[in-house]
């Protein structure tokens, strides 16, 4: 009878703690996996680019004198391209983030002539075969503030800085006896450089549609003067996000972005002289990763 009275005080307590650890399971499987106030985030994608480009670089001396050229049209780039993109996002503040990424975009092509165009100081005759490269890689940084905070909702205000990195190279491909083309030499060429500021204000929303399912949503644009150039600027996308465990996630996203871009005319010697209406789509899928 001891030992049975021994054994009493016992039972309540192991079924108390049992409950408690079931209560504490439950819980924790109810609880989202992941937040709207990561720490850090890493995101790294392969992006489907749709791009429209419209370049015009004028002579050193001629202020509009270079031709206005459909870049996908008259030198014959493709409009779509496969490229990668990164971001990193840091919070500091619940309501404050900050994001850096970077996005390249670069093709080359071969084409005839149709028409004589003026890339600067060059002119390049109707029939000539020519070997084209064009880049324009992107950098770019976001501050974002949330007026709302809450756990399975953020909307806030977004200020988007960075620099659009324009090179195009065109080269007129040498021609050989008897009329062909000579691929492995270049006759003349013609090479033009500039990087254009970007500046971009909107507002964005992050939305938790479950414990595994994210919305994010952003738009922003300019329209004003910046240093050289006149600039009109819209930005935007969304994303959808499942999230495997608490640190890794897939993404499939969409981002626009439609620039203008005209010099002025008080422009400097040496400094880039011309226009560009620059318009990409980008369609990416990658991997988030949170810590």
């Amino acid at each position: 009878m001891t030992v049975v009275r021994g054994l009493r005080p016992r039972i309540p307590l192991a079924l108390a703690l049992s409950l408690a650890g079931g209560c504490e399971q439950r819980a924790a499987a109810q609880e989202p996996r992941n937040s709207l106030y990561s720490r850090f985030e890493v995101d790294a994608s392969v992006t489907l680019l749709v791009l429209g480009e419209t370049i015009r670089v004028d002579p050193e001396d001629t202020p509009g004198g270079g031709t206005e050229i459909a870049a996908e049209d008259a030198l014959g780039f493709s409009r779509t391209t496969f490229q990668p993109r990164a971001t990193l996002r840091w919070r500091p503040l619940r309501r404050h983030e900050l994001e850096a990424g970077v996005l390249r975009a670069v093709r080359s092509a071969e084409q005839t002539l149709a028409k004589t165009i003026v890339v600067g100081d060059t002119s390049f005759a109707a029939g000539v075969q020519i070997n084209s490269a064009l880049q324009s890689n992107q950098v770019f940084f976001t501050y974002r503030f949330a007026f709302t905070a809450r756990e399975a909702t953020q909307l806030g205000a977004a200020l988007g800085v960075g620099a659009l990195f324009f090179r195009t190279q065109i080269d007129a491909l040498a021609t050989v006896a008897g009329g062909g083309i000579d691929t492995s030499g270049v006759q003349y060429s013609e090479i033009s450089e500039t990087a254009v500021p970007t500046v971009s204000v909107g507002v964005y929303g992050r939305f938790m549609l479950g414990d595994r399912w994210y919305l994010e949503t952003e738009l922003r644009g300019l329209y004003r003067e910046i240093g050289q150039y006149e600039v009109r600027i819209v930005e935007g996308g969304a994303a959808g996000r499942h999230f495997f465990s608490r640190t890794v996630g897939a993404e499939l996203g969409y981002d626009l972005g439609s620039y203008h871009v005209s010099a002025l005319e008080t422009t400097d010697k040496g400094d880039f002289k011309g226009k560009i209406n620059y318009i990409v789509h980008g369609f990416r899928g990658g991997i988030v990763i949170q810590f």
